[in-house]
C-alpha cells in the first residue's frame, strides 16, 4: 500500500498561521516519542482559523500561504492507512497510540493527518490519535519540502 499523499491531497491550498510577522522555515529533527511532530503546521485554507474562532482562541495574525515541493515525500494517516502506519511505526501509548517520529523522519519529510469525527471512527485507536489533531493537517519538518507564496 502506498502510504504518500494523493496529488489531491498535495495541491491543496495550504495555510500557516502565526504571530510571527515573517515566517523562516528550518529543518527540524524528530523527538522518538511524542504525541505530535515538530515542524511547520498547516491546514487547508481557512480551516484552522475557522476552528480556533468556533472555540474561541487566536490564530496569529500572520497568514502564510505554503505549497508542497514536487518532491515532498509525506506520510499519509487516514483510516485506510492507519493499520500499516501503527504497524510499521507505532511505538505503544496507553489510551492514545504514540508514533515514532524519528522512525517517520527517516523516510518522509512530513505528514498529513485526515481528521474523521464520524460516529464509526469513535473509540478506535485512529480515533484517539485524531483528536490531537484539531483540523485536517499538515505537518512539514524538512524545509525544502515547503515552497511559501
Amino acid at each position: 500500500m502506498d502510504l504518500g499523499i494523493t496529488t489531491e491531497q498535495r495541491n491543496q491550498a495550504w495555510a500557516h498561521w502565526s504571530s510571527e510577522s515573517k515566517l523562516i522555515v528550518v529543518s527540524q529533527a524528530q523527538p522518538q516519542r511524542t504525541d505530535k511532530p515538530v515542524g511547520v503546521y498547516c491546514a487547508v485554507g481557512n480551516a484552522w482559523a475557522d476552528w480556533t474562532s468556533e472555540n474561541g482562541i487566536g490564530t496569529g495574525e500572520h497568514r502564510y500561504e505554503v505549497k508542497l515541493s514536487p518532491t515532498a515525500r509525506v506520510l499519509r494517516i487516514d483510516p485506510s492507512t492507519w493499520p500499516q502506519v501503527y504497524r510499521l511505526f507505532g511505538c505503544g501509548g496507553n489510551l492514545i497510540p504514540r508514533i515514532d517520529w524519528r522512525a517517520v523522519s527517516e523516510k518522509f519529510d512530513g505528514v498529513y493527518v485526515a481528521v474523521d469525527r464520524s460516529e464509526n471512527q469513535t473509540k478506535t485507536p485512529l480515533f484517539w490519535f485524531q483528536r490531537m489533531f484539531d483540523v485536517e493537517t499538515l505537518c512539514i519538518w524538512n524545509k525544502n519540502s515547503l515552497e511559501l507564496q
